[in-house]
């Protein structure tokens, strides 16, 4: 009887260290396998906004736009206007939409969602310059962020352009002497960052992954 305990007991060792082994390897497959998630599932991200979609034209409107919305700054080098935390649904027009500005500005810790069924932008810069974009979120939109038609010397890094429609990150048409860095750019339809007729561009630390057809295009 008692070498039956034993042998039971012994058992039972055995298969719990099996059943630990068992966790442990598939615990270590989900680290090592990135797990795709389909990027034609609409609204993977559910937001909610707290802001209205942003259009701005001309370092006056930015000026008036920062004055009614209470935003620190004043457009100089030494203290941009900072636009943050703005939660934004782009479904009916393109998320953040700048144009012709050169005064300083900072674009901090926004998320814009919700553009991808109506051919909306996460975020359009049109001939803007001094602009620095960090850390914000451009989900699900039918492009992530475009630099278009001279928009030049301005930064963005450490953003996320995942799951939009077209590309990640663009620049256009002479969109020059940017610094593209630590930007998360994945999962996007198309490719993942393309520059076109931009020249003198800085890209560096930048992971672009599991984009459908091209990572970087030149």
């Amino acid at each position: 009887m008692e070498n039956k305990k034993i042998i039971r007991n012994y058992i039972i060792k055995i298969l719990a260290v099996a059943l630990i082994a068992i966790i442990f390897a598939q615990s270590i497959m989900l680290i090592i396998e990135p797990q795709e998630i389909p990027s034609n599932d609409p609204y993977i991200f559910s937001i909610v906004p707290n802001h209205d979609p942003i259009s701005i034209n001309g370092n006056d409107e930015l000026a008036t736009f920062a004055s009614n919305e209470g935003l620190i700054g004043n457009g100089t080098y030494a203290f941009p206007y900072i636009i943050k935390g703005f939660i934004i649904n782009a479904s009916t027009a393109h998320g953040i939409e700048i144009r012709n500005t050169n005064a300083y500005l900072i674009i901090r810790g926004c998320m814009v969602a919700g553009g991808i069924s109506f051919n909306k932008y996460g975020m359009i810069l049109y001939n803007v310059s001094n602009a620095n974009i960090i850390s914000n979120e451009l989900i699900e939109n039918s492009l992530g962020i475009i630099l278009y038609d001279s928009s030049s010397n301005n930064t963005l890094s450490r953003n996320k352009a995942n799951y939009n429609r077209g590309i990640g990150i663009s620049l256009w048409y002479n969109s020059s002497n940017n610094i593209l860095s630590g930007n998360i750019v994945s999962y996007n339809e198309e490719m993942g960052i393309a520059l076109s007729d931009s020249y003198n561009n800085t890209l560096s630390g930048n992971i672009v992954s599991y984009n459908e057809e091209i990572g970087i295009d030149l």
